[in-house]
């Protein structure tokens, strides 16, 4: 079975508009109301494709309610902890030129007694679990490092860790050494501090997170594809 984290899971609400024009009243055509977050977007693929998955992390409020009603909806296994903060909401506007402007809330405040509780919650799940996905941003006030503690669990009990983040997320949690990452080519030079200039540049790059301890690393380049390294067995 494959856990899901989505600490930072959100309502994504979609506008589709004629135009977006700033200090007006403007009039939606069209609203689309969905569970999001990446971590959900990846157990409503592994739910569709047949995969067995339980999806985790923290809700609260009415939005929380309203996100576990439409994973029942859709079939997808979950096992989220309440909070007492709101989760958050998202807005995607799509123009008719083709344009995307997206309005990405912070997340609900967790407490310190809310965050030690979700790892009682994590571990309690890790044990069903053969394979841990997490994927996306964190709630407010929740440390930089907290996916440190999680990776560090599951290697623990021989289980290998998915890490798809970025910014200071993935740099900071990366040193707990994930089976896995997943950064795009911005987010390496980030981490490096040196520019890429060609394929040769990010096979190198990829070489030298191998020797740090990650056994596979995939790259997204976009529209051009991605480069993945996996270390043998």
């Amino acid at each position: 079975m494959i856990l899901v984290v989505n600490l930072n899971a959100s309502l994504d609400k979609r506008y589709e508009m004629t135009d977006l024009l700033k200090g007006c009243v403007m009039r939606a055509k069209t609203v689309d109301n969905t569970p999001g977050g990446k971590g959900l977007h990846v157990a409503n693929v592994l739910t569709i494709l047949g995969g067995k998955c339980i999806a985790t992390g923290m809700l609260g409020g009415r939005t929380g309610e309203f996100i576990v009603d439409k994973l029942k909806e859709y079939g997808i296994k979950h096992d989220f902890m309440l909070i007492q903060g709101e989760t958050r909401s998202c807005l995607a506007i799509i123009t008719e030129d083709g344009q995307q402007t997206e309005i990405l809330e912070p997340g609900p405040f967790v407490s310190v007694e809310e965050q030690d509780r979700f790892i009682l919650h994590y571990e309690m799940l890790l044990e069903k679990a053969d394979l841990i996905v997490a994927s996306g941003s964190v709630p407010q006030n929740i440390p930089v490092d907290f996916y440190v503690k999680m990776i560090e669990m599951a290697q623990n009990k021989g289980k290998k860790f998915f890490l798809d983040t970025s910014g200071p997320l993935l740099k900071e949690n990366i040193r707990a050494k994930p089976y896995f990452i997943k950064p795009n080519q911005a987010e390496i030079e980030t981490l490096t501090g040196r520019k890429i200039a060609n394929i040769e540049d990010l096979v190198f790059e990829i070489k030298n997170f191998m020797t740090q301890g990650i056994r596979m690393a995939v790259v997204s380049l976009g529209r051009d594809g991605a480069i993945l390294k996996q270390c043998s067995p």
